[in-house]
């Protein structure tokens, strides 16, 4: 990896055979999290209307995982993307080193190594558990299916306030799909789960049953 001290940003960039890729996240944290990259030729110059692809990986002592992720999509600035990571853990030496994949044209690719933090202030993410559906676990048994809700914004609305929330599963160690009606999960497996329907309730005031 290489990096630029000028810069007040996190600049850190790698090179391929035909592109540069610089890497301008200020901060990446457990949840939500914004990847914003540069892609430019090797002599500086931004490259437009390409279709990188991302595919994170946290590698740890014991087991590998990825989590769940958004596709890029390019901003109106010049050789500027996006993507949305929604982070499971944070690295350290305790924990694990992140590693995102950037997949790149003509079979290229870098890759970013990126610090992740704890959440700090607002709750970043709930599991639920499903009492009667189950998936493989990493021992050749059987573990509940883990719906994650990810806290996707917390804005002021026009009558109070605007909340989001980002709606994952766990499929496996290396898929965590975003689930929506009709979708199959486990497809062609024992596990396999069509979700007919999805109902998200929320309330500010959970003792009260007619609030939700």
């Amino acid at each position: 990896a290489c990096s630029d001290s000028n810069n007040s940003q996190k600049n850190d960039y790698e090179l391929s055979e035909s592109f540069k890729v610089t890497y301008l996240s200020e901060m990446a944290q457990v949840g939500k999290s914004n990847l914003k990259i540069e892609i430019t030729d090797l002599d500086g110059t931004p490259m437009e209307g390409l279709s990188p692809t991302l595919s994170p990986l946290m590698e740890m002592s014991t087991h590998n995982h990825s989590t769940p992720y958004g596709s890029f999509t390019e901003s109106d600035e010049a050789g500027i993307y996006n993507a949305t990571i929604y982070y499971l853990m944070a690295s350290g030496p305790e924990m694990g080193t992140w590693y995102l994949d950037i997949g790149l044209p003509y079979d290229e690719s870098v890759t970013f190594q990126p610090d992740v933090m704890m959440a700090m202030g607002e709750t970043a993410r709930a599991n639920l558990k499903s009492q009667t559906d189950t998936i493989a676990n990493m021992m050749g048994g059987e573990e509940k299916r883990t719906y994650i809700l990810f806290n996707d914004g917390l804005s002021d609305g026009d009558s109070g306030h605007d909340f989001s929330v980002f709606i994952t599963t766990k499929e496996s160690m290396m898929s965590f799909p975003a689930i929506s009606a009709g979708q199959i999960l486990n497809a062609d497996s024992d596990y396999e789960l069509t979700i007919s329907s999805i109902t998200v309730a929320m309330s500010t005031d959970p003792s009260d049953g007619d609030s939700w």
